[in-house]
């Protein structure tokens, strides 16, 4: 049995008045906030190298996953019903802005690629609205079909969703940052060495998906 982990930094999203800066310790931190009201950043594709097992011919079979937060999300004058999406994926092909909801309708990863897919919905209520806070786990929702891979890495996505509304008609919050911890994807997995046959027939189903992703 083998401990496997990766890790992304801290990253904070502040409204400057008319867009969101993102400010960011690194960790391939993108900025996709097209506007005041349309908030969000991504952090795709950092990876836990296997390359040392599938080159001796060996399978890697997930056996438990956890997401480790550094801290609790935080927010600065939010007010009640401000809420902010963390999800976070493992996956054995890389992600992209266009594979959000593996496996799902519209979407062009399968689910065969996903281990995890875990969302996080933290927010503001009206006990813990205030001028700097920590946000409240309202819900998750986890899936993923992913068992055993070939692959030589095992990709680490993070994607966030901020809901609110700073611009346009009232009401109006007057949310002017988040800040989304650093986190942590721990992977346990057992290595094994399957039959020839079996490890081959693996090998070709992996590269199928790669390349002919499930669009049902």
């Amino acid at each position: 049995m083998k401990i496997l982990a990766k890790q992304t930094e801290l990253t904070t999203l502040q409204y400057n008045g008319s867009t969101w800066d993102l400010i960011t310790l690194g960790s391939n931190w993108v900025n996709d906030s097209p506007s005041a009201n349309i908030i969000r950043a991504y952090s795709l594709n950092n990876y836990i190298d296997l390359a040392g097992l599938s080159m001796e011919e060996k399978t890697v079979f997930i056996k438990n996953i956890r997401i480790d937060y550094e801290f609790l999300p935080t927010a600065s004058n939010a007010i009640s019903g401000d809420a902010v999406s963390v999800t976070c994926y493992i996956t054995d092909v890389p992600m992209s802005v266009g594979t959000l909801r593996p496996g799902f309708a519209f979407d062009n990863m399968s689910a065969q690629n996903c281990a995890l897919m875990q969302q996080d919905l933290w927010g503001a209520t009206v006990d813990t609205a205030a001028w700097s806070s920590t946000l409240q786990l309202l819900g998750r929702n986890t899936n993923g079909m992913m068992s055993a891979t070939a692959s030589d890495r095992l990709y680490y996505s993070i994607y966030v969703n901020v809901n609110t509304k700073v611009l346009g008609a009232a009401p109006l919050s007057t949310l002017s940052s988040v800040t989304i911890p650093g986190t942590r994807a721990v992977v346990v997995v057992d290595v094994k060495e399957e039959p020839e046959y079996q490890y081959l027939m693996r090998l070709k189903r992996s590269y199928e998906l790669q390349n002919e992703p499930d669009r049902d």
